[in-house]
């Protein structure tokens, strides 16, 4: 995959945990085919349709004590393309989020 840099959020400013986690989900929107569509959304319909695996994702990535995977990623436009489960959990945990930002050819 191509892509224009590794861009950990926690590389940039530092800061505690629970503000960088709320920093990328307000940066960063959920991606949508629509419009309207939010992170309180993304989250309702995530725990409502799949609590079996959100449980489990929010006890593997509180036992690792920090994101679990691939980086988070985010298109060129700003929208969140792949990770949202995780993203959620990590707001939650108030953790760090690492994630990519791909080029606009993709």
């Amino acid at each position: 995959m191509v892509v224009d840099g590794m861009t950990p959020l926690s590389d940039q400013g530092g800061g505690a945990p629970e503000a960088v986690a709320s920093v990328f989900a307000a940066r960063f929107p959920p991606h949508s085919e629509g419009q309207g569509e939010t992170w309180q959304t993304r989250y309702e319909a995530a725990w409502q349709h799949e609590p079996e695996r959100m449980v489990e994702l929010f006890d593997a990535m509180q036992q690792a004590g920090g994101w679990l995977g691939t980086p988070a990623l985010v298109s060129w436009t700003g929208r969140v393309k792949d990770g949202h489960h995780r993203v959620i959990c990590a707001v939650m945990l108030r953790i760090r989020i690492p994630y990519l930002t791909l080029p606009a050819q993709l």
